[in-house]
């Protein structure tokens, strides 16, 4: 067969050629496209068992990118999610898992707990119900220790308490009163008072046009700390005080922030349980005790 036989003899074999190559290339990644999000989901699952949760909220999350409806990957993501404490984001992902299949008891469960986590409570307590409704045994033992309806209850008295503060400020004080945060550091709510009544300059004669609140989980004031008008600012020489309290409410600390010739100087005064001045400290901007 000679040179110019053999070219023929490829160049009519090229098409067919090209089909196999394309069968050859294409077919298993067809076939493996079919499996891949189970595949994914299984990796994600090893992940999850070996409590390495951010790399199983990938797999889970690659898995869901090939099949959008794939429940069971949204509702082990969620686990992972809740794992690391991201409960918003594992409350999403049941939300999604319980609008694809409204019968997955497990789901509203583990959507309960994680209400619970961010202090919706009423939210946290009808899903347990749902879910107990349903038969999930975890859920009618939640139930039944009673536990959770302690824990609304609990919270129900306390945002009466919170309000009823709120509404005596505004109707002594006529202020403009907000609750500005949850849960701050002392474990209660942050309430925010801004002052408006009176001489809009020189409100009161502690000079207040601004002051901030923060209880404790009991609802015991902790401390307060409150922002001066400039008018008293430019007499007395601080812009802001921070009040430190004890459980019964007295006072037990003051902090003075001063501004002009000592910007950047603080005063701490320190009372007794009758509320009676005990000691002082003024610190520069140093930190170092300044002696008076």
């Amino acid at each position: 067969m000679d040179s110019k036989t053999t070219v023929r003899m490829f160049i009519s074999l090229l098409p067919w050629f090209k089909k196999a190559v394309f069968l050859f290339v294409m077919i298993p990644s067809l076939v493996s496209a079919s499996n891949l999000a189970e595949i994914y989901k299984n990796r994600g699952n090893a992940f999850y068992q070996k409590r390495q949760y951010i790399q199983a909220v990938k797999e889970f999350s690659k898995a869901i990118e090939i099949n959008h409806d794939y429940i069971e990957a949204y509702y082990n993501r969620g686990l992972a999610y809740y794992d690391l404490n991201l409960f918003y984001k594992a409350i999403v992902d049941f939300d999604m898992v319980l609008m694809l299949n409204p019968e997955v008891r497990e789901a509203y469960l583990r959507r309960g707990l994680a209400y619970n986590k961010v202090n919706k409570l009423k939210l946290a307590l009808a899903d347990v119900k749902k879910a107990a409704g349903m038969g999930d045994p975890d859920a009618v033992k939640m139930l039944e220790s009673g536990e959770l309806a302690l824990q609304v209850e609990k919270e129900r008295r306390r945002q009466l308490n919170m309000r009823s503060i709120i509404d005596d400020k505004q109707k002594e004080f006529n202020r403009e009163v907000t609750v500005v945060s949850l849960d701050n550091e002392f474990g209660g709510n942050t309430v925010m008072t801004t002052h408006s009544k009176g001489d809009p300059v020189y409100d009161g004669k502690d000079g207040v046009f601004k002051s901030t609140d923060f209880f404790n989980s009991s609802d015991e004031l902790v401390k307060t700390v409150v922002f001066h008008t400039g008018a008293f600012n430019s007499v007395n020489g601080r812009n802001k005080t921070v009040l430190w309290y004890n459980p019964d409410s007295t006072l037990k600390k003051k902090e003075f922030f001063y501004t002009g010739k000592r910007l950047g100087f603080t005063g701490t005064f320190f009372y007794d349980s009758k509320g009676n001045l005990t000691s002082k400290k003024i610190f520069d901007k140093f930190g170092k005790e300044v002696k008076e």
